[in-house]
């Protein structure tokens, strides 16, 4: 998989005309590739508000599912970050999802986060899953509204 995640990666940034100084394949806990890409046109990559980065993930996604669907059997989760972006992201949403357990605890009310993509509500959830036994997450909302309801068990 990390082969054909770099191949299409490098085919899609060529064919965009985005300068790449390095791809960075890592397989990560749970069977997670990571490709992060470094570029001095990083700010066209991630876009307004990862947007763009979000788009690039769904395209090599699709990508790789046309051209090797039989990579997916062994794995196919994948993250594509650019410069740190994600990395940095998922800092953030952890640091502000530990802020938001404490006002939890100690009202005794739920709190709701910000909305967020499916990729960062995934994270809070499986974060707070593994971290956490007094407290529970759901997601709330509708399409670009949805965001995560932490509240005690």
């Amino acid at each position: 998989m990390e082969l054909a995640l770099k191949e299409v990666l490098e085919d899609v940034l060529k064919r965009l005309g985005v300068a790449v100084d390095n791809i960075s394949i890592t397989k990560e806990a749970n069977d997670v590739i990571y490709a992060e890409i470094f570029s001095p046109d990083s700010s066209l990559l991630i876009g307004w508000h990862g947007e763009t980065i979000a788009a690039l993930h769904h395209l090599v996604k699709n990508l790789i599912w046309i051209k090797h669907p039989e990579l997916f059997k062994e794995s196919g989760h994948f993250i594509i970050d650019v410069d740190g972006y994600r990395r940095k992201q998922k800092e953030n949403v952890i640091s502000l999802t530990e802020r938001r357990i404490q006002i939890v605890r100690k009202t005794k009310e739920p709190q709701i986060l910000p909305p967020m993509s499916p990729y960062f509500r995934r994270i809070v959830h499986m974060y707070l899953t593994e971290n956490f036994t007094d407290v529970t997450t759901e997601s709330v909302g509708k399409d670009d509204h949805r965001a995560v309801k932490i509240f005690l068990k």
